[in-house]
């Protein structure tokens, strides 16, 4: 009976030091709060400066022009710069149409005109010609060529070719 009464004792002792010994762990923690993220920007500035007026009143068969558009990259992202173009009206259809170029290109779509950091500007040059064979079909008629200017992201977004994987938001 001593053995047994002496078996609970120690056990009873063992049991006190390890639960004195679970409680008595010194701990500590912290925080760190300087986990931000922050997205980049793709933009534009405000100033949109023309060479010239791309309008033209009384023009003749034969006249041609040209004009410069520059616009200035304010994004903190790097990224590829377009611009898109169209035209409408009589003087673009028929048998001896208007023809113009962007950046020496006329066909459609976005023209790729360069990668641009904060504060590049790029260049969209258009030149427009209006045919000596254009005949009275023409005459008083009117058109108009829109530029749109556009910017996407290079990171993530270029092939191998080193030209952008897709210019819009739902990747086309």
């Amino acid at each position: 009976m001593k053995r047994i009464l002496l078996s609970l004792a120690t056990v009873g002792a063992l049991s006190a030091l390890v639960t004195g010994a679970t409680f008595a762990l010194f701990t500590a923690s912290t925080e760190n709060t300087n986990n931000t993220f922050t997205a980049g920007t793709v933009r534009f500035g405000k100033d949109f400066n023309a060479s010239c007026d791309l309008s033209a009143d009384n023009i003749a068969p034969g006249d041609s022009g040209s004009c410069s558009y520059t616009i200035t990259y304010v994004g903190s992202l790097e990224a590829f710069v377009g611009v898109e173009h169209s035209v409408s009206g009589d003087l673009f259809s028929g048998d001896n149409p208007m023809t113009y170029t962007v950046n020496g290109k006329s066909d459609s779509g976005t023209i790729l005109l360069g990668k641009a950091s904060n504060g590049d500007t790029v260049t969209a040059d258009v030149q427009w010609s209006f045919p000596l064979a254009a005949g009275d079909e023409y005459e008083g008629k009117s058109g108009t060529i829109s530029l749109t200017f556009k910017a996407v992201q290079v990171r993530n977004n270029e092939d191998a070719s080193g030209n952008p994987i897709s210019w819009n938001e739902d990747g086309t």
